[in-house]
């Protein structure tokens, strides 16, 4: 991706984050944010047209804190925010993503001369096809207690487990004490 930032030359450069739960909420804005200084940098920043499309309908889930700080700074970048769109398909010949509108329904096609895509995240199918996975595919435990919901004998920590956290190792460490208590 650096080298794609790095010999841009304008145009409209398109962002989107997938369907939550992710690894980490902020990594699809992480580069979208480095992008837009690089292309200022470059001295192609006031050619360049920037868009962040998002599954959600706020800018960083699950933490509101964060997503009311991120608000002002992607409106100073002039960042174009689309909330609750969700990347369908892309025709990479044609330089076009197709976006649905998830509050309408609408099927929504965006032109782009930079495409960054974070691909949706899910469980390994050794979970997600056994009798221990939720109906989201990751692995059924009790939020307050990561004990499994149907096999006592079974616990989960981590990216696997289907918790209202992201997938990052700061989960981890939140999670970690409840299962050593």
């Amino acid at each position: 991706m650096s080298q794609l930032r790095e010999s841009f030359k304008g145009g409209k450069a398109v962002f989107t984050a997938p369907v939550f739960p992710i690894k980490c909420g902020g990594a699809p804005q992480k580069i979208m944010y480095l992008s837009e200084e690089t292309f200022r940098k470059n001295g192609v920043r006031d050619e360049t047209d920037i868009h962040y499309y998002t599954n959600p309908g706020v800018l960083f889930p699950p933490c509101p804190k964060y997503n009311d700080a991120l608000v002002p700074i992607a409106a100073a970048k002039g960042v174009n925010f689309h909330k609750q769109h969700n990347l369908e398909s892309v025709d990479g010949a044609n330089r076009q993503a197709t976006m649905k509108n998830l509050a309408t329904g609408e099927l929504v096609t965006v032109d782009f001369d930079l495409l960054h895509i974070v691909p949706p995240q899910t469980a390994p199918k050794f979970v997600s096809e056994s009798p221990l996975a939720a109906a989201n595919g990751y692995l059924d435990v009790n939020h307050n207690t990561l004990r499994h919901n149907k096999f006592a004998n079974v616990w989960g920590i981590g990216d696997i487990c289907n918790l209202p956290t992201s997938k990052t190792a700061a989960a981890v460490f939140t999670q970690a004490p409840v299962l050593v208590d």
